[in-house]
């Protein structure tokens, strides 16, 4: 069999097994508040690749949390471009956002077919590790501080769309 060809079934094979991972709606793994992730660096190198295969698996998500695949730790994975590469954020908590907000539609893997409008601060900063105990302070504005709010939501057992 063509390498490529291989690679390709074996990638739709990990596709499938990882939406099948996905927790949708009700769901009490979504309405768990995750506990801080440990610092091992082999526990977490574990939790980012998976949350990696997750992102790939799904044709335009731009973030999920390690909750919607059933880790219940203080993790995500957002990518706001198709062009840059995915950031995988350990125990990440907001410091500081603007006073302004903007309100816009939204939409989740874990409740697919719904759309809600949501109201998210416009620019945020957010404190993390990455998966070897770095400590980053990174701001966000817009788009990407959007998904971060949203995904943040996840860990704290919340709908990010109010459902």
């Amino acid at each position: 069999m063509n390498p490529t060809k291989f690679l390709n079934l074996a990638r739709r094979k990990q596709d499938r097994r990882v939406r099948r991972e996905l927790r949708l709606f009700n769901h009490p793994d979504l309405k768990m508040v995750c506990q801080d992730c440990i610092s091992d660096e082999k526990v977490r190198r574990d939790i980012q690749n998976k949350l990696l295969d997750a992102m790939l698996a799904f044709d335009n998500a731009v973030g999920i949390a390690a909750p919607q695949i059933g880790i219940l730790t203080r993790a995500i994975c957002i990518q706001s471009q198709r062009d840059k590469a995915p950031t995988v954020l350990f125990n990440p908590v907001i410091v500081d956002h603007s006073e302004s907000s903007t309100t816009k539609f939204e939409q989740c893997l874990s409740y697919p077919g719904v759309s809600k409008e949501v109201s998210r601060f416009d620019k945020v900063i957010v404190k993390y590790q990455t998966y070897d105990n770095v400590e980053i302070e990174l701001t966000l504005n817009d788009f990407e501080a959007r998904i971060l709010q949203h995904e943040m939501n996840h860990l704290d057992g919340l709908c990010p769309l109010g459902i």
